[in-house]
């Protein structure tokens, strides 16, 4: 159990991160087609 829980919440971050670079990374293919 104490591991499920550990995976859990080092999940949260990662999947938080990976979100915020999508982001990015679509932010910076619109900077691209703009110019």
């Amino acid at each position: 159990m104490m591991n499920n829980n550990k995976e859990v919440l080092m999940d949260a971050p990662t999947m938080k991160i990976k979100q915020n670079t999508d982001s990015f990374i679509k932010m910076a293919q619109l900077a691209k087609d703009i110019h």
